[in-house]
């Protein structure tokens, strides 16, 4: 544990908020004491709401307010490489409720090159979607002109799509895939053997799904014993992450926030389990039991699409996927879940076959957490080589960016809102619990939370009780109103299955 830091603090700050500012390099709007660079800003209040979290933290509380004042200075030194990981899932309609904004992200290069003094280096990076393209993200949110503007200015950032495998997608069939070999070179292939949650005894680790098509894959990634995951080096060989992931909730997970946002650090989304295939009566978390009835037609529609999708896409992908697109056309359902309103032609027939659309996205999926798990355990003990240590090995920070919230179809599709919301804090866990207990929604009820917070889970939480500051005064959660609609259970994709507090 770092020396003076609170472990068990987290900082949260709401504010009335409408955009994002727009202009690049995101400079802020006040002189502060501390500040080095030129002021061009008019209005930046997520700056300044940042800036705050770190004083309610209060980081290098002796020299607040002075041209000395360094908020990284305990996890930061000069000469060392610092990552910061925002979440960019995807290029989409509603980017600002979906991917970290650059304004979020520039006070933190700020404050981290302010501890470096000049020696050492910044990097940008995630792993989004395979299909994602990644030049669309960090132009749309200013990313990348934000980097150009502050590497002119003197700091020394890189800004990394630390992807190996990518895809391209048409009416949502994969049509082509390529891997970039020098980055699969660069990957770390780790695995957790029996130390994975995946390898519990109910799990059945031959059933293992992504949700696409290569099922060989998966099986040669985990089975009893033997748990793989494909992570970046860049990640791997910092000595500070800073974690900036975007609050949303997730259809799979419940709810995206530091603990999910680390599944980005893995560079090739094969390796990575999403649920267990088939209904609950037939062992499975895909969806809730079904009727037997279906199991014939169940049976033959994932035989049929493993095989045009799976073994022989190379020949079928572009057929079916032309076929698809002429169906799109056509409104077949109202989805109350999508703000299109719009069902797909994937997405009916997965309704007409199974009677549900929940794919893995229900509150019975027990696979999604344990390969979050996972990663958050490699990240904090694995080594630059992989290995699995008992001490951690890089010193790590994350901020939420909850100033504009995807919540209902989350992640991907949401309904789009606006809490005002930045939060901050040392441990992933314990920022997250900060978040649920805000918005009056139960953590025992997610399954994610409902395991990272066992006794046997203490190397991620540190059994730190959790203490909060809201706008700069603690508070108790359970005697302060909910912060925003964020997670009000009619906003939440899991409350038809009755997780809610």
């Amino acid at each position: 544990m770092i020396s003076g830091i609170n472990q068990k603090l987290v900082g949260v700050r709401q504010i009335n908020f409408d955009q994002y500012p727009a202009t690049p390099p995101f400079d802020p709007d006040k002189k502060y004491a501390e500040y080095d660079f030129e002021i061009l800003s008019t209005t930046n209040n997520v700056y300044d709401s940042v800036r705050s979290v770190f004083l309610d933290l209060q980081l290098d509380w002796k020299n607040r307010d002075t041209k000395n004042w360094n908020p990284f200075k305990e996890i930061i030194s000069p000469g060392d490489k610092v990552v910061i990981k925002p979440n960019l899932v995807l290029d989409a309609a509603d980017q600002d409720a979906i991917t970290t904004h650059a304004s979020v992200i520039r006070p933190i290069v700020d404050y981290s090159w302010k501890a470096l003094q000049g020696r050492g280096v910044i990097v940008i990076c995630d792993a989004p979607l395979v299909e994602a393209d990644f030049d669309k993200i960090v132009l749309k949110n200013g990313l990348k002109q934000m980097v150009k503007i502050m590497n002119e200015r003197g700091c020394k950032i890189i800004l990394a799509d630390i992807r190996t495998r990518k895809t391209r997608k048409i009416n949502d069939v994969v049509v082509a895939e390529k891997i970039d070999p020098e980055k699969d070179q660069d990957a770390v292939v780790i695995d957790l053997k029996e130390m994975s949650f995946l390898d519990e005894d109910v799990v059945k680790q031959n059933r293992l799904s992504y949700g696409a098509y290569r099922r060989d894959m998966m099986k040669g990634f985990h089975r009893k014993g033997k748990h793989l995951y494909k992570v970046s080096r860049m990640v791997l060989s910092a000595d500070v992450v800073i974690s900036i992931p975007k609050l949303k909730t997730h259809k799979k997970a419940g709810i995206t926030c530091c603990l999910k946002n680390l599944v980005g650090i893995n560079v090739d989304k094969n390796y990575l389990p999403h649920f267990t295939s088939g209904p609950a009566n037939l062992g499975g978390d895909e969806f809730p039991p079904i009727a037997f009835w279906r199991f014939p037609a169940l049976f033959i529609f994932k035989t049929a699409r493993l095989l045009l999708l799976g073994h022989w896409r190379r020949y079928m992908a572009r057929l079916i996927s032309s076929c698809a697109g002429l169906l799109n056309r056509f409104k077949f359902m109202i989805d109350e879940e999508s703000p299109s309103g719009k069902a797909e032609t994937a997405q009916r027939v997965y309704q007409l076959v199974t009677g549900t659309d929940y794919g893995g996205s229900w509150s019975g999926n027990e696979t999604i957490w344990r390969m979050i798990l996972d990663l958050n355990r490699i990240f904090l003990f694995a080594d630059s080589k992989g290995n699995i240590l008992s001490k951690q090995q890089r010193k790590a920070f994350y901020v939420v960016d909850g100033f504009i919230s995807g919540v209902k179809n989350g992640p991907l599709t949401p309904h789009v809102i606006r809490p005002g919301i930045v939060a901050a804090g040392f441990n992933a866990a314990v920022v997250d619990r900060a978040m649920l207990e805000l918005v009056g929604i139960d953590a025992n009820k997610i399954p994610l939370y409902r395991e990272a917070f066992t006794m046997k889970n203490d190397w991620l939480h540190g059994n730190s009780a959790l203490q909060i500051k809201l706008n700069g005064r603690s508070v108790d959660p359970s005697h302060t109103e909910p912060l925003a609609l964020l997670l009000e259970p009619k906003y939440w994709h899991f409350a038809r299955d009755g997780i809610q507090s």
